[in-house]
Parts: structure tokens; C-alpha cells; sequence
């Protein structure tokens, strides 16, 4: 089979759309909220004010920055871990707190499974 032009462009446009199908039409409707890695004034919490006031405006829903500061990241991510997997608590961190701390020291998160 041969694949022409016109194939070709309606394949690829095909397979661009596909994310679409997942996304559903009323999210956000509520708070969402970006817990980072570290404390409140290091750099990814910067990074993640600077998405706040972005996605703020995007969205038109509020979101907010919430740092939960302490043991080398595993308090954050624990946070995020067990909150509902709704998709409003995003995680902002370094790969660290799921490659070096859990050879480190036992976490209370699964860093494959959360």
C-alpha cells in the first residue's frame, strides 16, 4: 500500500486530535492547587508562583501554591500522593524525591504506583 499526500496529512492530523478525546470539557471548576518540592521561597516554589499566576488567568479558576517544606521532598509528595486523584493537587518537583530519597530511606509513597 502506498501511502500519498492526503493519507499522510489526515493520519497526522488524526493522531494530533487524539489527546482532545481525553480532555473532558468542565475541568478546571474548582481550586487547584500546586504543591512544590522544598520550601516556600526556593527556586521551585518560585516556579510554581510563576504557573500560579499563569494558569490563574488561563483557566480562569483559582490556583494556589501550596508548600509543604521538610524531609528532602517526601512531605509533598506523601501530600499529593494521598490526595484524590482528581487532577486539582499537582506535584512540582525534582525527579530526586522519586529516584535517590526512596533508595535512601523507606518513604511512605510508592514512587512507581503514586
Amino acid at each position: 500500500m502506498t501511502i500519498n499526500k492526503r493519507h499522510f496529512i489526515m493520519g497526522l492530523a488524526a493522531t494530533a486530535a487524539t489527546p482532545l478525546l481525553a480532555q473532558t470539557a468542565d475541568y478546571p471548576t474548582r481550586t487547584i492547587r500546586i504543591v512544590p518540592f522544598g520550601t516556600g521561597g526556593g527556586p521551585i516554589a518560585i516556579v510554581a508562583r510563576a504557573y500560579e499566576s499563569a494558569l490563574t488567568k488561563r483557566w480562569g479558576q483559582p490556583v494556589i501554591v501550596d508548600a509543604k517544606p521538610g524531609a528532602a521532598g517526601i512531605l509533598s509528595t506523601d501530600f499529593v500522593a494521598k490526595a484524590p486523584p482528581d487532577g486539582y493537587t499537582i506535584l512540582l518537583t525534582l525527579s530526586l524525591t522519586h529516584t535517590t530519597v526512596p533508595l535512601l530511606q523507606k518513604v511512605p509513597y510508592d514512587p512507581i504506583a503514586d
